[in-house]
């Protein structure tokens, strides 16, 4: 009796596969949401907290984080509805692309290896941590998902609302942060390519190149307009970091500017060397009463700059050659990984399950011992551009979609050389989602012409 209920029952499971990998990913959904409660904060997510919570922003870095969690918030009343929020992203796109697999390959074991994809160490690592990047990444994943039903939907009226859900999406992700403009321009290409609503190419790169106007110049300023961010000028915190590295003490001291910011360029120039900063020397090397003068100053910083970058190009070019040489291969010691839960806040929010934390902390500890070139933005760049470059030649089925995100992530870490970046693995979290996404589709693409070669 026993074995025929079992047979019955996996009967059944096959036959409802699609059904089953709704229950999986809903599953593996509630349990990633139960590790991470109510989500794990650095002391970015922190001032996006204080934000959801009716705090005034400044416009130094995106608030659109801070707008959603507010809304969230009032409505539940829930810290954790922003967890709620971006693991639903990650979790339904990965569900519609099993989906998807499964539906275009008939293979059982392929989908469930979309699903997996959310238990790598390098995709849980930031997927319950309440960061921008992670926002950025998971709309931009799951408009990818829903891009590749588009044209599977019959109904105009679907077939629109799709459309314009998918818009919004990679909207979003525009909004969440400043650089994310170089990593959405080609998606939005492809939403726009794909959606058949605009046949000819010129007008689909129109609409495209239309789109990067709009983003910096009407979706960010209404969203700061909307919060009531307080401007504020980052030149020191943007430019600071060539002023120092690629100036000559003897050079420095001939640049008219007042004596108190020559001083404390100096003396930020003297720690850097000491300390060998390459990037984020403010935060190194300049203490608040420095950070005070530099900010006081902060119109002398573009004239600073363009007469030390003029005076030696050669320097500048090295530097941010070496810059973002370090950026690929970033020193592990310093590289940052794993976000060790919540750090300490004005509402005392955290962690709800610290055993999990433990758990989580130890399979990460446990991955980057051996699988670290997972972690480093070198990996990811090679990868992309090999599966773009195999795409190019293959010119299968989803050539398209391949293409456009190797190219959306490529773009996105050569995006670092003029700013360079700590070595936070957060940066290149969209670069790493979507090369799998494009592993995944390139795997699909070849096991339907083996398998029709079979036939």
């Amino acid at each position: 009796m026993f074995k025929s209920s079992w047979i019955k029952l996996k009967d059944y499971v096959i036959y409802h596969w699609t059904v089953f990998i709704v229950i999986l990913a809903v599953m593996a959904f509630v349990i990633n949401i139960i590790i991470f409660f109510p989500g794990y904060m650095s002391n970015d997510s922190v001032l996006m907290y204080y934000v959801a919570r009716g705090a005034i922003p400044t416009d130094l870095a995106p608030v659109m984080l801070g707008l959603i969690w507010r809304v969230l918030y009032r409505l539940t009343g829930s810290t954790a509805s922003i967890l709620f929020f971006q693991l639903a992203m990650l979790w339904t796109s990965l569900c519609l692309l099993a989906v998807y697999i499964y539906k275009r390959s008939s293979s059982k074991l392929f989908s469930l290896l979309c699903l997996s994809v959310g238990i790598l160490p390098f995709v849980f690592n930031l997927s319950g941590v309440i960061w921008r990047d992670s926002h950025m990444t998971f709309a931009l994943i799951l408009a990818t998902s829903l891009l590749l039903f588009l044209n599977k939907i019959k109904s105009k009226k679907w077939h629109a609302v799709s459309f314009v859900v998918i818009i919004l999406l990679i909207l979003y992700a525009s909004v969440s942060r400043y650089n994310a403009i170089i990593a959405t321009v080609p998606m939005f290409f492809l939403a726009i390519r794909m959606s058949g609503y605009v046949k000819k190419t010129w007008c689909q790169i129109f609409i495209t190149v239309i789109s990067i106007p709009l983003v910096v110049f009407v979706l960010f300023p209404s969203i700061n307009f909307t919060m009531g961010a307080t401007k504020s000028n980052n030149q020191p915190g943007i430019m600071l970091d060539d002023i120092i590295m690629v100036s000559k003490i003897d050079n420095l001291k001939k640049i008219d500017m007042p004596q108190e910011l020559l001083q404390d360029l100096l003396t930020i120039k003297g720690c850097s060397m000491a300390k060998d900063v390459l990037v984020d020397n403010i935060d190194f090397c300049a203490d608040n009463n420095i950070r005070s003068v530099l900010y006081a100053n902060h119109g002398q910083f573009q004239r600073i700059w363009l007469s030390v970058i003029t005076s030696d190009p050669l320097g500048y070019a090295y530097y941010k050659a070496k810059m973002f040489f370090h950026v690929l291969l970033p020193i592990n010691s310093y590289s940052y990984i794993w976000q060790d839960g919540i750090v300490s806040n004005k509402y005392n929010e955290t962690v709800k399950f610290p055993a999990l934390e433990s758990v989580g902390s130890g399979y990460l500890q446990l991955s980057s011992r051996y699988l670290r070139a997972t972690f480093e933005p070198w990996f990811w760049l090679l990868a992309g551009l090999a599966i773009l470059f195999l795409s190019i030649v293959k010119r299968r089925e989803h050539r398209l979609v391949i293409n456009i995100l190797c190219i959306s992530a490529t773009l996105y870490i050569f995006g670092y050389i003029p700013t360079g970046a700590t070595p936070d693995y957060r940066y290149i979290y969209w670069s790493v989602l979507a090369v799998i996404f494009a592993f995944i589709l390139y795997l699909l693409d070849k096991y339907k012409i083996k398998h029709t070669n079979v036939k």
